[in-house]
């Protein structure tokens, strides 16, 4: 008998991000089905039943928001993994029973995604031979995008698992499934909560990192740093 594939629905407006799922979901075995826009979506689900759902917040007409809201007043129990993009704008219109699994950034690594989604449906991921260090988890938080791809490329050479985020809010949302060993984090960044704050925040979480090191040219915070 052949095995059932667990059907994966991915909702995104962005046609070339779907593409950039598409590809390494199918290699591992998984059935995609995608939609561009949160109101067939809906409709898609009902007659699909996905097994997991991977999910834009910001798409014209039905958001993602909007689009939970719909579906977990039917379906509860459906892991859901949110995209990163535009977290901010929807932040306090994401409640806790609205029972987000995983948060996953626009801009990731095949690994990511991969690890992600064997974590949301409870599935061993497959032994890829990674070296040693890819069991240490890197959280890299700054918000000029030049400084976290170069880093993000440079360790992921070195087999750590990566992820990144723009924003020290942001930071907070992804690693409360991500669970970060280290932590390279800027301490300037725009919004309400800097680098220190951020760190004070993760450090008192169910899993705090091991290790945080900041990558600042702005010398007047180290004094706060050093008391972290």
């Amino acid at each position: 008998m052949a095995q059932v594939k667990e059907i994966i629905l991915v909702i995104d407006d962005n046609k070339e991000l779907i593409a950039a799922i598409r590809e390494p979901l199918r290699y591992c075995g998984f059935q995609m089905v995608e939609a561009t826009d949160a109101k067939r979506a809906i409709d898609i689900a009902k007659e699909l039943k996905p097994d997991l759902i991977i999910l834009d917040l910001k798409m014209p007409g039905t958001n993602g928001v909007e689009f939970i809201k719909k579906y977990r007043s039917t379906e509860k129990d459906v892991p859901i993994i949110l995209l990163t993009g535009y977290y901010d704008e929807f932040r306090s219109q994401i409640t806790p029973d609205m029972n987000i699994f995983g948060y996953l950034p626009k801009r990731f690594y095949r690994q990511e995604l991969e690890q992600l989604v064997y974590d949301a449906l409870k599935k061993p991921e497959p032994d890829r031979s990674f070296s040693e260090a890819a069991k240490a988890r890197l959280l890299i938080v700054d918000d000029e995008p030049e400084i976290t791809f170069f880093l993000k490329d440079v360790f992921r050479e070195r087999g750590f698992l990566v992820t990144t985020a723009n924003r020290a809010s942001e930071a907070l949302v992804v690693n409360q499934h991500f669970h970060a060993d280290i932590v390279i984090a800027d301490i300037r960044m725009p919004g309400r909560m800097d680098g220190i704050d951020m760190v004070h925040e993760l450090r008192q979480s169910e899993n705090p990192p091991r290790g945080v090191f900041f990558v600042s040219g702005v010398g007047e915070f180290f004094s706060g740093a050093r008391k972290i």
